[in-house]
């Protein structure tokens, strides 16, 4: 019977202790995307609409020169460029948007990982286009770069 007892307090005991990390669910927030939109600085204009620019003539590298993924996204009134890949880079990264090669547009990213106890998420250190003023929608959180 004394076995039983112990036996019993040690399940309730075992059973009773919980981990700090113990979470019922990992939540893990990508990280962030970036889309961007080339507007006519004198007219406000979207430079792909206005057939300014060609997707075409588009490059997006890194710092190293190696070739950054991109996408588009065609709307009536716009093309966004989007840069999905570069949040997974955890330090201060330059990128060089250039079309054709008649002018190139660089982007300075810093990002951050926040480990929380359950979850994972990402914070934009910095982030500043040099050269051009640009401008980020707070609806969309399209970068608009005035050329």
């Amino acid at each position: 019977m004394k076995k039983i007892l112990i036996l019993t307090g040690f399940l309730l005991i075992l059973g009773s202790c919980s981990d700090a990390n113990d979470c019922t669910d990992d939540y893990v927030q990508g990280p962030p995307v970036f889309i961007f939109q080339f507007i006519d600085k004198n007219t406000g204009d979207d430079l792909f609409v206005n057939r300014k620019f060609s997707v075409a003539g588009l490059k997006v590298v890194d710092e190293k020169g190696k070739k950054v993924p991109f996408d588009f996204i065609y709307r009536k009134d716009k093309v966004v460029l989007i840069l999905n890949s570069i949040g997974w880079n955890l330090e201060e990264k330059q990128y060089t948007i250039s079309f054709y090669k008649m002018f190139s547009v660089k982007i300075l990213v810093d990002i951050d990982s926040v480990e929380k106890e359950c979850y994972t998420s990402f914070k934009v250190k910095s982030f500043k286009v040099e050269k051009y003023e640009y401008h980020q929608d707070r609806n969309t959180g399209i970068i608009q770069i005035k050329i």
